[in-house]
Order: structure tokens, then C-alpha cells, then sequence
């Protein structure tokens, strides 16, 4: 009986370690209903350390791209790149910060397609707009729901350790 009990003491010391941990949970609701959800535990280390930055996003979209010089002419291939909202976490001595990015794509497709005789070298651009940026102090709890000038919808929670 006593052997089971020292094997399950350092299981619950580090579950209990885990749930004292800060956490920051944020979920963003897009204008055309499009929902992000991320959780980021932070360690005690994390905080105390120079700032850093943590960067959560949607999946890439793929986009065409043309090449003038391939071996036969023009190339058409695909480039993956971000589009939509995101979330980058700045850490400071007593504060986190808390930016909102918007991930956009200046898509060259309507020039590709309308090209047929000549060629030219023609990509997407990737696009990364802040939107706003938050404040949080690092020992107090905040929530928070805002209406962002996008239309972006921003519900955050964050729970010191």
C-alpha cells in the first residue's frame, strides 16, 4: 500500500504543478463566422525571462505563383500562405501583451490567368496587419470581450499561475 502511494505522489505533484500554471486562453470569432480557438500555457521561466514571442494561426491557403525562367518557359506552381486572424504573445518584465494580427494575401491569380503570350515573374504577397495590442499584468486575472475595428470579435481569459 505504501510502495502505490510513493509511486502516485510525483504523477500528482506535477499534475497539480501543470494546473498552476498561467494561462492564457483567447478565442476570436471572424465578420464571416470563422472561429479561432488557442490555450497557451505559460511557464513561471517564460515570464521571467527577455521578451519572447508565441505566435498561433490558421492553416495556409494555397495560392499560384508563375516563373518566366524554367526550363521550358513558364512554371506554375503554389505557395502556401496565412489568411486570417492570429495571435502573437510579447513578454515583458511585469506584463504580457497581447497582439491581434491579421494574416492577409494580395493573390496575383487574375494576372496569371490573363497571361498568354508574354511572361512575367508573378507571386502573392503575404500581408500582416496589427490590429491592436493588449496589456496584461502577469499577477492579475483578466477577461475581456471587444469588438475589434475589423469586425474581429476577441474573448480572452487570462489566469495567473
Amino acid at each position: 500500500m505504501e510502495f502505490r502511494k510513493l509511486i502516485l505522489m510525483p504523477f500528482a505533484f506535477l499534475g497539480f504543478q501543470v494546473l498552476a500554471q498561467p494561462t492564457l486562453k483567447i478565442e476570436i470569432t471572424t465578420p464571416e463566422g470563422w472561429q479561432f480557438h488557442t490555450q497557451q500555457i505559460l511557464s513561471e521561466l517564460t515570464l521571467s525571462k527577455e521578451s519572447k514571442s508565441t505566435s498561433a494561426q490558421t492553416a495556409p491557403s494555397e495560392y499560384q505563383a508563375i516563373r518566366c525562367d524554367g526550363p521550358w518557359g513558364a512554371v506554375k506552381y503554389t505557395i502556401p500562405l496565412l489568411k486570417g486572424p492570429g495571435i502573437k504573445i510579447l513578454y515583458g518584465t511585469d506584463s504580457l501583451f497581447l497582439q491581434v494580427i491579421e494574416y492577409s494575401v494580395d493573390s496575383k491569380e487574375g494576372a496569371i490567368y490573363s497571361m498568354s503570350i508574354q511572361c512575367i515573374d508573378v507571386e502573392p504577397t503575404q500581408i500582416i496587419n496589427a490590429i491592436t495590442e493588449i496589456e496584461l499584468s502577469i499577477g492579475k486575472e483578466a477577461s475581456e470581450q471587444l469588438e475589434l475595428s475589423n469586425g474581429y470579435i476577441l474573448k480572452y481569459h487570462y489566469k495567473p499561475g
